[in-house]
C-alpha cells in the first residue's frame, strides 16, 4: 500500500501487506494503460516505446480519446457530432451528377493496414490482441531490446490512427488477418483502393504537419542528450527527462509517418 508520508508531505510511504524475505524483489505498479504524458506529469519518467501512447489531433480521431485532445479539437468534435445528428446521422454530399451520397468517414481498413505493417492477431490479450508476426511477437510488450521497443512504438502509432475497429469483432476479418490475405483481397475494388489511399495520404499529411510544427527536431533533441552524456552541457534530471519525453513523442510521430508511407506505397502498387 502507498500513502502520503506523514513525516515528509513531498514523498510517499510504501507499506507491504505481508512480511518480505531478505533479498526478495519488490516491484510496484504505476497503473495500467498509462501513456507517457501521464507518467511524466505524475511520476517524472517516460517509457521508450510505450504501447499506450497515442497521437491526438489527427483527422478522424475518435471521440473516445477526446479527453486527451486540445480544447479546440474537443469543440470541433462536438460540433461535428451535432452536425451529424441534425442531418440524420450521416453527412451527405452532392456529386456532379446531382445525386447525393453518404460521405465515407475517415477510417482506415484495419485488417489491410495490420497485414501491410507486419501485425497479426492472437485470440486474446492487450491492445485488441495485436502483435507482430514471427519471432518479434515473443514478449515484445515487455522486452527492452531495441527491436521490441520499435514494435511497441509501431503498435502505439497504429492504434493512434482512425481504424475500422469493428473488423476485429468479425470472424472472417480475424481469419483474414491471421492468414495474411493479399492486400487487394482485404481492401476490395479499385474505388476502395483509391479511397483508402486518399485517407492514408490525408493522415500522412497531418502527421508531417504535426512534426513540422514542433519547435525542435528529433536530431536536435538527441544532440542535447548526447551533449549532456559527453559533459558538453549540464541538464538537471527534470530537463533530461523532459527532453527525452519530447524526443519519444517525435519518434512516435515518425513511426506513424513510416507506417503510413509504407501503406500508401503498397496501395499504389495495386
Amino acid at each position: 500500500m502507498w500513502r502520503l508520508n506523514p513525516l515528509n508531505k513531498r514523498t510517499y510511504a510504501l507499506t507491504t501487506t505481508r512480511r518480505i524475505g531478505r533479498g526478495e524483489e519488490l516491484i510496484i505498479s504505476y497503473g495500467a494503460g498509462r501513456n507517457n504524458a501521464y507518467l511524466l506529469s505524475a511520476y517524472g519518467f517516460v517509457l521508450p516505446g510505450n504501447p499506450y501512447d497515442r497521437l491526438t489531433d489527427l483527422p478522424g480521431t475518435p471521440t473516445s480519446v477526446s479527453n486527451t485532445l486540445s480544447p479546440a479539437s474537443r469543440d470541433f468534435l462536438a460540433a461535428q457530432s451535432e452536425l451529424s445528428s441534425s442531418s440524420g446521422g450521416s453527412s451527405r454530399n452532392t456529386s456532379s451528377n446531382g445525386r447525393s451520397h453518404v460521405a465515407r468517414p475517415l477510417q482506415l481498413n484495419t485488417a489491410a493496414l495490420m497485414v501491410c505493417s507486419g501485425f497479426t492477431l492472437r485470440d486474446e490479450g492487450q491492445h485488441h490482441g495485436m502483435q507482430p508476426t514471427g519471432p518479434a511477437a515473443q514478449q515484445f510488450l515487455f522486452a527492452t531490446d531495441e527491436s521490441s521497443v520499435t514494435w511497441r512504438r509501431k503498435l502505439a502509432a497504429l492504434l493512434s490512427l482512425p481504424l475500422q475497429m469493428e473488423q476485429l469483432q468479425v470472424g472472417r476479418w480475424r481469419r483474414a488477418i491471421k492468414q495474411r490475405h493479399a492486400l487487394r483481397t482485404l481492401v476490395g475494388t479499385d474505388a476502395d483502393v483509391a479511397a483508402e489511399r486518399a485517407a492514408a495520404e490525408q493522415l500522412l499529411g497531418a502527421c508531417d504537419a504535426m512534426l513540422a510544427a514542433l519547435p525542435t527536431t528529433a536530431e536536435e533533441d538527441q544532440g542535447v542528450l548526447d551533449g549532456a552524456a559527453a559533459g558538453k552541457c549540464v541538464l538537471s534530471s527534470r530537463q533530461w527527462m523532459a527532453t527525452f519525453a519530447r524526443l519519444e513523442h517525435k519518434r512516435l510521430v515518425q513511426q506513424a509517418i513510416e507506417l503510413l508511407q509504407g501503406y500508401v506505397t503498397a496501395l499504389s502498387a495495386l
